[in-house]
């Protein structure tokens, strides 16, 4: 069978939109930060401490902006997005400020905006509450935006009272929002309990 002539605006075409990447199977590597000169902090074998982004950036596959600091292994220690990211399978929204440890584990962030974790809505915009997270990445405290019931046990909405869980997904503690009978004994609204990781009350 014989193919038809590759006309000369086809080849045009394919000229450029490989030039504009369209359909190439490389891309582009992403620029490296630039960091505003007088800004720059560094530790003390020189590699750099705090920065400030002169514009957007990507660093360690993360958008960030504003100011950013390492560890002195070099991975990130914090930052803020730039754009929504989703991090050990958590999707934050732009502008949250992420803390994460030398191992480069997520340790805790302040949410831009109240945000879906783990099922649960936590608290954000300008509160600076922080939600933090177990070593695995599972949600550890949170500031909970309503009245949440977890293990049987209903939780205070707060910006200071927060929710806590153990590494399992059950309850650690909180602030009682409602009565509630535990190991025959009636727990009553507006206090503070703490449960070991199989439900039962601590001291």
């Amino acid at each position: 069978m014989q193919t038809a002539p590759f006309s000369k605006r086809a080849w045009c075409l394919a000229v450029l939109l490989g030039g504009l990447g369209i359909g190439s199977c490389s891309s582009a590597p992403a620029p490296a930060p630039v960091y505003l000169p007088a800004t720059i902090e560094h530790h003390r074998d020189g590699s750099i401490a705090a920065a400030l982004l002169d514009d957007p950036a990507t660093i360690q596959g993360l958008p960030c902006r504003s100011w950013v600091r390492f560890h002195e292994n070099g991975k990130l220690s914090t930052c803020e997005l730039a754009a929504e990211a989703t991090i050990q399978g958590h999707t934050l929204p732009a502008a949250t400020y992420l803390v994460f440890d030398e191992e480069g584990q997520l340790r805790s962030c302040f949410l831009a905006q109240d945000t879906q974790i783990q099922g649960y809505w936590c608290r954000g915009g300008p509160f600076k509450t922080a939600t933090t997270f177990h070593p695995d990445g599972r949600l550890r405290s949170f500031f909970s935006r309503d009245a949440v019931t977890i293990d049987g046990v209903c939780c205070v909405a707060s910006s200071h009272d927060a929710v806590q869980l153990h590494g399992n997904g059950h309850l650690a503690g909180c602030r009682l929002a409602a009565d509630v009978t535990r190991d025959a004994a009636t727990l009553r609204k507006g206090q503070v309990v703490r449960f070991d990781d199989t439900g039962r009350v601590s001291p």
